[in-house]
């Protein structure tokens, strides 16, 4: 039989997950469906178009006009047997109006807030939702009263293997100086707050360590901040390194030759980061909010859950292993095993094509014509549920980081004073 003809739809590019998840997609599956690709914008990583045929529609064009030319576009000229939506508004808004032979798969790239509630718009048009956690799942199929649970399916990201592996893993089980990294910089989501707290506890002891803040260093709300970067936060001290934002492969590196690897996010799709540490072998220590991490490892394994509501306990363990190294050693080797096992290449390429090959429609019956006023209707929800989700982040991550972090600074003012 003539290969599937696969459309891939993405939102416009702006770096990071969603734009590496398009292409690992192509990638992955050009040499065996014949793929099309539609996108507004790809000037931050551009597909070749000597090799896939690309048409250029823009996602955040939700108007009237552009979503009926889209409709027709799909529907008479591409005409493909399975469509993949990573993060596309529009498209989710006319998946009802799609033909019924197509085969809709949406991907969640969040926890909650927009992405995932652009994969479930709609989602009873859609034959597939690919939900990056049990978490994830759970959200979607409440927030969108999904009955039949088995139609989200739950795929975690995965990196592929990193360069001499075998011999870092064991290069870190020797060191001296054990490196400790945190990845997300002033990301709200990361609890960038509690990092700092940990961080300036640990350099009033005389323990040996290198901690390596990666990231944007700039303080949450930066404008209602008395100061310009967390580092003014710390006394000058070489075990404190705030790398600023540096090249990816600069911090796939120092990534890759953590010790302790700290993820104590308060929302989290599927890491990236963390997966890129787990593949190198790593202590991994994470928190017990609902998000993917927590899933990620196999605590006392693989990696330690810590309460998110105990920072103690996390400088607490932090100290242990630098004390008594040799008791975590299994870790490293059981972090690999455990990204080998879920977060490799071919676990995720296993499941995708599985959900990508089969011939199950799911969806329910999509409308025979284009329907203006349900159209505008549930582009009004989306409009209303993006607006309450920015408030929702403001209240629930924003300030709960924001806070502590204007806090730090005066009582640093304080001390400084005295």
């Amino acid at each position: 039989p003539p290969p599937l003809k696969e459309e891939l739809v993405s939102s416009s590019f702006r770096g990071g997950g969603i734009t590496s998840y398009a292409h690992e997609v192509v990638r992955s599956f050009s040499s065996q469906y014949t793929i099309s690709i539609m996108i507004g914008d790809d000037t931050t990583l551009p597909f070749d178009p000597d090799k896939y045929k690309i048409y250029r529609v823009e996602s955040e064009n939700c108007s009237v006009d552009n979503a009926r030319y889209t409709i027709n576009l799909i529907n008479k000229e591409i005409r493909p047997d399975v469509i993949l939506n990573s993060n596309s508004k529009l498209l989710s808004l006319i998946t009802p109006y799609l033909n019924n032979n197509i085969r809709v798969i949406t991907v969640s790239h969040s926890l909650r807030y927009n992405e995932a509630d652009i994969a479930g718009l709609n989602s009873q048009y859609a034959d597939s939702i690919i939900a990056l956690s049990h978490f994830n799942k759970e959200y979607l199929c409440k927030q969108f009263k999904i009955i039949d649970h088995s139609k989200v399916k739950v795929v975690y990201n995965f990196v592929e293997e990193y360069p001499n592996a075998q011999i870092i893993r064991e290069r870190k089980k020797e060191n001296r100086i054990l490196k400790i990294v945190f990845a997300g910089g002033t990301s709200a989501p990361k609890r960038p707050e509690l990092i700092l707290t940990i961080a300036q506890k640990l350099l009033r002891t005389d323990r040996a360590f290198e901690f390596y803040f990666m990231g944007n260093n700039t303080p949450t709300l930066q404008k209602l901040q008395p100061y310009n970067s967390v580092a003014q936060l710390f006394p000058r001290d070489a075990r404190m390194i705030f790398t600023g934002r540096i090249p990816r492969e600069e911090a796939e590196k120092i990534s890759s030759e953590a010790n302790i690897f700290l993820v104590p996010s308060r929302r989290e799709g599927c890491p990236m980061a963390m997966i890129e540490a787990m593949r190198v072998g790593c202590i991994i220590i994470t928190s017990d909010y609902k998000n993917a991490c927590q899933e990620m490892v196999i605590h006392g394994e693989s990696g330690l859950i810590i309460p998110h509501d105990t920072p103690d306990n996390f400088l607490s363990t932090i100290i242990d292993i630098i004390d008594n190294h040799s008791n975590y050693k299994s870790m490293y080797e059981k972090c690999y095993e455990r990204y080998r096992a879920m977060f490799s290449f071919s676990p995720w390429y296993d499941q995708m094509n599985h959900i990508i090959q089969s011939h199950d429609y799911a969806h329910t019956d999509r409308l025979s014509a284009f329907d203006e006023k349900i159209y505008k209707k549930d582009l009004s929800w989306i409009g209303h549920r993006m607006s309450y989700n920015k408030y929702h982040m403001l209240v629930f991550e924003t300030l709960k980081s924001a806070i502590p972090l204007y806090f730090k600074y005066i009582f640093k003012e304080i001390q400084y004073v005295q």
